[in-house]
């Protein structure tokens, strides 16, 4: 589709329920520290 795997990696990841869940944890683990 000509994007570039970084342009849209954290829209395309919003969409997909396990990535939003992962990236929920990634927050929650840095806002931690």
């Amino acid at each position: 589709m000509g994007i570039h795997p970084g342009d849209l990696s954290a829209f395309d990841c919003e969409i997909t329920y396990d990535c939003l869940h992962a990236l929920t944890m990634l927050v929650t683990i840095i806002e931690e520290q």
